[in-house]
């Protein structure tokens, strides 16, 4: 069973250490430890600026004799791993 506290994150912790106790009800214990290793997961890139609330629609609106390879829009976006975008 996995909670939310603390999240698992690959980029801020991969191993955990886990100590696992039992008991039973005439006192007697035995202990044993475990090691989980978290996996890391591609996160896909995010949009940043005005397109990086979630749902927002970004309306554009161009003349219809606007000239041709004239920038109308920029977009911006990263990459939460830091890796380059395309």
């Amino acid at each position: 069973m996995t909670t939310a506290s603390p999240e698992l994150d690959f980029e801020t912790v991969s191993l955990y250490k886990l100590l696992i106790l039992v008991r039973d009800d005439k006192g007697n214990t035995a202990s044993q430890t475990i090691f989980v290793l978290v996996s890391d997961v591609e996160e896909p890139p995010v949009f940043t600026g005005v397109l990086a609330q979630l749902g927002r629609v970004a309306e554009i609106y161009i003349s219809e004799d606007t000239p041709k390879n004239i920038q109308i829009f920029t977009v911006t976006a990263k990459d939460p791993e830091g890796f380059p975008l395309k």
